[in-house]
């Protein structure tokens, strides 16, 4: 203990003596801490931290599929009920939700103006199980198989299709469905990309910290040379050298999770745009600080263990005869400065060439067709079941509503639908193809959503053919449906869409209405912005009434400069109705966007950093070897060498480092950026305008780190250079 008590004195005395040294080597491993840190807060927020609650372990969290084989789905209130009764392994069943207000569900008919939870097909809610003492996992999962065996017996009609298929429940634990489990793969996914990329940081960090080490030693060479012929043991000075890094590495984590801090409130800027509120606890707990702790302490091994064992191998005698003159002449020593600068320069690459796909996936996401026109459209929804509407009266409502908002002087056009596009959720439903016969194990479920006529003027989702819906389509008129190109093409490919015929429902036996094809409207993007084109089919309002909509409104200008207009007119019918959600069809996409947007400006944050590092590494590497090569300099110079030749020379030998580096990344990027295909959006993993633009990039930034210091050499004045020593 006193011996180490020692080396930390001795050590800090080192430290401060040269503030400089200390502040640039701090930074630097601050940097690459901190953005550890600041992810790693993520991780522990969506994967590890467990609820504030009693015994988080016994929190076990229930999910019903459909039919359509999603599995981890909602579960209906009935369904609740009998999970509660039935169960044998619950001391408690609660329900989950997310609100502003809460009321007791049994009130929902009195609140809500309908009784919709007392349906078993409406499946609205998330279910959590506390397990009884002594109850294991596996005994809760046996223990609901046998009440969904009885569920079927039961309900057959609920919990079975006419295919005979039936649901199922899963049971998870609550620690491996903070994020729900649909969700939970890409999370992860994308959560292990960060954490790579952000120790691709760390690593560049390290190398830069090192090379300073190394020709940090190298001035030290006669006090270690001193040290040794006094009778220090070699392994005495190596623990000295590890306990400075090691200092340098508590302080760079310290000011790294100063920097944490301000991350984390730059990554809630990213919070989801939902109308519901989004709570994502980033805070440091004892994880996340033992995780900095413990990073502090590999990152200062990592970068102090090869220049301590480099500057304690030396020769005495040239040491103690000639200090600057032998500081320079170990190759040994150079070829380790020069492979650290090489890996700065490969790690600097990848990560850049990372963050340039991800940038040029943002841009081209922001401009990807989406099938119908964002600007100057304005979005809200509302709920008449809150008012108590029965359906003849919210059918009158909503006409008057879209007459009145109509004629309001720069609104375009107008209409309802039950459910924006990109709202990363939607509708499904099992469909009937009249003369297509289903596949082994093909999915006949489609998304669809309900509009009334004006819905397509207003999104301008093209028509191709056929006509759109109009107020001719009401209840007691044929049923009719509208399609895009992706369904007429899976369904009947090469043959005309226009009077083909569909059921809803899918049945060998199907006894629903046929719902004729009037119109063809051109693909959009429905779920979110990566969706592979899909089917989908579009309802008339007017035969499939709905009393929870959303109004969509196309301004000639900016729609919020009609808000209040619009908001007047709703009022004139209704006082008591309330609007939410109100946004414009911009802010909505910024839901659609957040995955691109928050890759995108991290990875490019990142990105600068690590330019950032490996342009100060290599000028710090150039300049030391300019300062050791000063004599040498001052001779080619005396023997009529020019400015220029001198400068060439020390770029050249800079720029073969780069070289190999760049070399080196640009074989580990095409290798490692496959991964990141299914996060990117219009452009290929590989793409050669980015590797090459990249590379090019740092390449110059790489000849301005070389460019200063061969500058600075050929100010030398001979004379005062073959004084050098």
């Amino acid at each position: 203990m006193p011996t180490l008590i020692q080396d930390l004195q001795f050590g800090l005395r080192v430290l401060f003596k040269h503030p400089g040294f200390t502040a640039v080597a701090v930074l630097a491993i601050a940097l690459g801490i901190g953005a550890n840190s600041t992810i790693f807060s993520l991780v522990n927020a969506l994967l590890l931290r467990p609820l504030p609650v009693e015994n988080p372990g016994q929190l076990v969290s229930l999910y019903t599929s459909d039919h359509s084989g999603t599995i981890y789905g909602m579960s209906a209130y009935p369904d609740y009920i009998d999970f509660r009764e039935r169960n044998k392994v619950f001391s408690g069943l609660l329900r989950g939700f997310v609100a502003d207000l809460w009321v007791p569900t049994m009130m929902s008919k009195a609140v809500l103006g309908s009784n919709d939870l007392a349906g078993r097909n409406n499946r609205s809610l998330l279910l959590m199980g506390r397990l009884k003492p002594g109850i294991t996992f596996l005994q809760a999962q046996a223990d609901f198989r046998l009440i969904v065996e009885q569920l079927l017996r039961s309900y057959p009609w609920a919990w079975k299709n006419v295919r005979n298929e039936s649901r199922i429940v899963t049971l998870m634990p609550e620690s491996q469905s903070r994020v729900h489990p649909e969700f939970r793969e890409p999370v992860l996914l994308f959560t292990a990309m960060l954490m790579a990329v952000v120790g691709l940081v760390l690593l560049i960090a390290c190398a830069n910290v090192a090379n300073l080490l190394m020709v940090r030693a190298a001035t030290r060479r006669r006090e270690i040379a001193i040290r040794l012929s006094l009778g220090a043991g070699r392994g005495r000075l190596i623990r000295q050298l590890i306990t400075e890094s090691l200092l340098l590495s508590l302080a760079g984590g310290f000011v790294g999770l100063l920097l944490a801090a301000w991350g984390t409130d730059l990554l809630m800027a990213f919070k989801p745009p939902v109308p519901v509120p989004v709570e994502i606890d980033l805070g440091f707990d004892w994880r996340v600080l033992g995780f900095t702790f413990g990073v502090s302490l590999l990152t200062g091994i990592l970068f102090g263990l090869a220049p301590a064992f480099t500057a304690t191998r030396i020769g005495l005698v040239a040491a103690l005869k000639d200090e600057a003159g032998a500081v320079g002449s170990s190759g040994g020593r150079m070829r380790l400065r020069n492979a650290f600068v090489v890996v700065q320069v490969a790690l600097s690459l990848l990560l850049l060439i990372g963050s340039g796909l991800f940038l040029r996936s943002l841009r081209n996401a922001s401009s990807i067709d989406l099938g119908f026109n964002p600007e100057n459209l304005m979005a809200m929804s509302m709920d008449l079941r809150l008012q108590g509407y029965d359906e003849t009266k919210g059918r009158n409502f909503y006409q008057q509503m879209l007459d009145r908002v109509r004629a309001l002087p720069g609104v375009v056009s107008a209409g309802l639908t039950e459910e924006l596009p990109l709202s990363l959720n939607g509708s499904s439903y099992g469909i009937t193809i009249e003369g297509y016969t289903r596949q082994p194990g093909e999915s006949m479920e489609v998304n669809s959503a309900a509009v009334t006529p004006g819905f397509f003027d207003a999104m301008q989702i093209q028509l191709l053919s056929g006509r759109a819906f109009n107020d001719q389509d009401r209840t007691n008129s044929p049923g009719v449906v509208m399609i895009s190109e992706a369904f007429a093409r899976r369904y009947w490919p090469g043959q005309k869409a226009l009077g083909k015929r569909i059921q809803m429902g899918v049945s060998d036996n199907n006894r629903s209405p046929y719902l004729e094809v009037v119109g063809v409207v051109k693909d959009a993007k429905y779920v979110t912005l990566g969706e592979e084109v899909r089917p989908f089919f579009y309802r008339p309002m007017a035969q499939n009434y709905l009393s929870s909509v959303t109004l969509v409104v196309r301004a000639r200008n900016n729609p919020l400069d009609y808000l209040a207009a619009v908001r007047a007119e709703v009022a004139a019918l209704d006082k008591n109705l309330s609007l939410f959600d109100v946004k414009t069809m911009r802010q909505h996409l910024r839901l659609a966007l957040l995955p691109a947007r928050l890759a995108g400006t991290v990875l490019g944050i990142f990105g600068l950093i690590a330019l950032g590092l490996a342009a100060s590494g290599i000028y710090g590497v150039m300049a030391y070897s300019v300062a050791q090569r000063t004599r040498e300099i001052g001779i080619r110079m005396a023997l009529g060498a020019r400015g220029v030749d001198v400068l060439k020379l020390i770029v050249k030998q800079g720029m073969k480092l780069v070289v190999i580096g760049l070399s080196i990344g640009l074989m580990a990027a095409f290798a490692m950026t496959r991964m990141m295909n299914s996060f990117l959006y219009g452009v290929s993993s590989t793409d050669p305008f980015t590797f090459i633009g990249v590379a090019l990039l740092l390449a110059f930034v790489a000849l301005l780190a070389c460019y200063m210091p061969a500058r600075r050499a050929t100010t030398v004045d001979p004379m005062v250079a073959l004084r050098y020593e």
